[in-house]
C-alpha cells in the first residue's frame, strides 16, 4: 500500500496467524528462537519467553495486520482452489472459494505472492484398521478439542516424537495414561478412552 499498488490477500481462515491462529494444543509453540518470527521490518525485542507460544506469536502477528492497516484488504474465508499463469497474458488467473458457500469466482493478477503454509491440513491415519469406527472422541492434535478433558483418561495415539513429548509434557499436568501404538480398532475394543491423531 505504501507503493499506491493495489493487492487483496486471500485468507482461507477466520483470522490472520496460519499456522498459528489454527493449531492451539495444549504446550503449542515455536521450535526455535523467536527473531525467526519477525518481520524484518516489524521487529520484536521483548519476547516473554526464547521459544514462545502460540498465543504470543498469534497477538504479534495480529499486531502487525493492524498496525499496518492490512484487515481492510484481506478476504478471509477465501481459499484459492487452482492458481494458473497465462504466458500469453501475462496474468494469473485464480479461482476462489468462499468458506460461507458463496460459491466460486476468478480472479486475475499480475504478480501472485504465495504463502501457503505446509502445517494446515492434517494427515489422519485412515491406513490403520478400524479407522473410523471409536466411539470416543477423536480428534488430530493440529484440530485439538478442547471440549474434551483428557484427566484421568487413557489416550492412544498413532504420533510422530515431537507429539509423544508433548503428550509426555501434558501427561504430568493433567495425568493422562498414554498408549503408544495402539490401533483405532483396539481402542474400541474399550482399551482406551479417547484418540488424539
Amino acid at each position: 500500500s505504501q507503493a499506491g499498488v493495489e493487492f487483496v490477500i486471500l485468507e482461507k481462515d477466520d483470522d490472520v496467524g496460519g499456522t498459528w491462529y489454527e493449531n492451539t494444543y495444549p504446550g503449542c509453540r515455536v521450535d526455535n528462537p523467536n527473531h525467526n518470527y519477525s518481520y524484518a521490518f516489524a521487529q520484536r525485542h521483548d519476547w516473554p519467553l526464547h521459544f514462545s507460544t502460540q498465543d504470543v506469536l498469534l497477538d504479534y502477528l495480529r499486531h502487525c495486520a493492524d498496525a499496518f492497516g492490512l484487515r481492510p484488504n484481506i478476504r478471509f474465508g477465501t481459499e484459492v482452489v487452482p492458481a494458473t499463469w497465462s504466458e500469453a497474458d501475462g496474468l494469473w488467473t485464480l479461482r476462489v472459494r468462499s468458506a460461507g458457500g458463496d460459491g466460486e469466482e476468478t480472479l486475475t493478477a499480475n504478480a501472485v505472492v504465495s504463502a501457503v503454509g505446509q502445517l494446515n491440513r492434517p494427515r489422519y491415519p485412515t491406513e490403520i484398521d478400524g479407522y473410523g469406527t471409536f466411539a470416543g472422541p477423536t480428534f488430530h492434535s493440529a484440530r485439538w478439542d478442547h471440549s474434551v478433558d483428557l484427566a484421568g483418561k487413557r489416550v492412544a495415539t498413532e504420533m510422530v516424537e515431537f507429539t509423544r513429548r508433548l503428550f509426555a509434557q501434558r501427561k504430568v499436568e493433567v495425568d493422562v495414561e498414554f498408549s503408544w501404538g495402539v490401533t483405532e480398532a483396539k481402542a474400541a475394543e474399550g482399551l482406551v478412552d479417547a484418540i488424539v491423531e
